[in-house]
């Protein structure tokens, strides 16, 4: 918000707001407010000029592998592949999903939801997680819903990972 700041050596800052920053020389500031007062030497990482509801800079920022215009993308599931949210669905490796409700706003619910990392996918989840899938979805339908997830129409289920997004071998 509106805090003060000064850091030396190999520190970090995460400025928002009208914060107020001294930043020696080998100090990453990452700027997310044209309003922080910023003085001396740190590296700007100027955050203002993101526009994180665009899917190809959400998935950008995320560090998320995207092929042939296809987001990786993961989703916490229980011990029979499931969500029990909203419309219960499971996801059956090697097939397609598609919501049945798929509405393009920026909202929760209305499509299917998915996470840039299993972790994330599991902070997000109404249900018992048992199990994680990782999933394939088109970038250009992405309708990114803040920091922890995105929403699609569909996705193609390419295979069950462990928590650390490691393909599980063998699983079922």
């Amino acid at each position: 918000g509106s805090s003060s700041v000064v850091a030396w050596e190999s520190s970090s800052v995460v400025a928002w707001g009208s914060s107020s920053v001294v930043a020696g020389r080998w100090v990453a500031v990452h700027l997310w407010s044209q309003r922080v007062t910023l003085t001396g030497d740190g590296h700007v990482i100027d955050m203002t000029a993101l526009d994180l509801s665009d899917p190809e800079v959400w998935c950008a920022y995320h560090g998320i592998h995207v092929d042939d215009g296809r987001a990786l993308l993961y989703k916490a599931v229980d011990s029979d592949l499931r969500t029990t949210s909203h419309i219960p669905t499971t996801y059956t490796i090697g097939q397609e999903v598609a919501a049945t409700d798929w509405q393009a706003t920026a909202q929760c619910g209305h499509g299917l939801h998915f996470s840039p990392s299993p972790s994330q996918a599991r902070s997000c989840a109404v249900s018992i997680v048992e199990r994680y899938v990782a999933v394939s979805a088109a970038v250009a339908d992405l309708i990114p819903l803040g920091d922890d997830k995105c929403k699609a129409p569909a996705c193609v289920v390419l295979h069950e990972v462990d928590q650390w997004g490691d393909q599980i071998k063998g699983a079922k």
